[in-house]
């Protein structure tokens, strides 16, 4: 487990790395400032149905399901992971919603049920056994904008109650505005706000301000 953390947090720093540039990926490693805002869902609002046309909605759970449709020829690794990190995330227990148009992976949703199930796709130590906590939201640039995100999870509500599972918990930036949009439209309510200041990669200074619902 240890090991698998160490090579999930070196692929971060090399994706950071090309998608930042050398002098930004410095400064957020010697600087990092966020604030960030928990949501929670209760699973009781609306539905929304996918509004694209030759679609393929997918629940992986195991790495067996994931070679199958490597072999089928679907690409995931434009979404900033290899395949062998997906592989790592399912064998911890997390569960992967995407969906695929016309062949191609258009979006990809983590989902974790326990501990060692989303401590690579949430930002924040999970405190509430009782919870879905969903991360790793991701949609290609092309497929933006059509309604995507809303009934990925809307499905994965709809998983996470056939489960027994009560609520859902997500962790949005604050400067993400179309996320936040999306939650506010699911019915998602800000629970906390959260703030992290870090220098020097390992002094990490974390506070909650806690939002009235």
């Amino acid at each position: 487990m240890v090991i698998n953390k160490i090579e999930s947090l070196f692929q971060k720093r090399k994706e950071s790395i090309r998608e930042k540039g050398l002098f930004l990926f410095l400064r957020h490693l010697f600087f990092h400032y966020v604030i960030c805002y928990i949501y929670e869902n209760t699973l009781n609002g609306p539905s929304f149905p996918c509004r694209i046309n030759n679609t393929q909605s997918k629940i992986v759970s195991s790495v067996e399901e994931f070679d199958y449709l490597l072999k089928k020829g679907f690409d995931f690794t434009s979404f900033s992971l290899k395949n062998q990190q997906y592989k790592i995330r399912l064998r911890n227990g997390a569960v992967l919603f995407c969906l695929c148009v016309n062949g191609e992976v258009a979006h990809t949703s983590w989902l974790g049920l326990d501990k060692e199930a989303f401590h690579d796709f949430y930002p924040f130590p999970p405190e509430d056994d009782s919870a879905g906590y969903i991360g790793g939201t991701v949609t290609a640039p092309k497929y933006r904008r059509k309604g995507i995100n809303l009934y990925i999870h809307s499905e994965m509500f709809r998983y996470l109650k056939r489960k027994g599972v009560p609520k859902a918990l997500f962790s949005i930036r604050k400067e993400n505005i179309a996320a936040r949009n999306s939650q506010m439209k699911l019915d998602s309510f800000i629970k906390e706000e959260r703030h992290e200041l870090r220098f020097l990669l390992f002094f990490s200074f974390k506070w909650v301000r806690v939002r009235i619902a």
